[in-house]
């Protein structure tokens, strides 16, 4: 322990209840579909890359694709999907997490 910070960092769950205005409720949706249509573009813009990516590929290659090329394109395939997996948890977290902090009152 570092006796030169003498600050105590406690974690705890805590239930808040506040009443949701209409005016902050609208707010707040439009920032999250703000957010998921920033999450879109970026999932739009890595099917493009790969794509690019994977043509690009096959150009260089001979036909039929060899064994090397078909494991460049398996490979960039491999990372735009996970590419779009971590995205695509990204837009669900900041879409439950709205729904589980700020419950509507009214």
């Amino acid at each position: 322990m570092d006796i030169s910070n003498p600050q105590l960092l406690l974690k705890r769950v805590i239930n808040v209840k506040a009443i949701v205005t209409p005016l902050w409720k609208e707010e707040v949706t439009q920032q999250l579909q703000t957010q998921i249509n920033q999450v879109d573009q970026q999932l739009q813009q890595i099917d493009v890359q790969g794509q690019r990516a994977i043509t690009e590929i096959q150009k260089q290659g001979l036909q039929p694709p060899g064994p090397q090329t078909l494991q460049q394109i398996e490979n960039i395939q491999g990372q735009v999907n996970e590419k779009k997996k971590r995205n695509a948890r990204t837009k669900k977290t900041k879409a439950c997490k709205t729904c589980n902090k700020y419950k509507c009152l009214n």
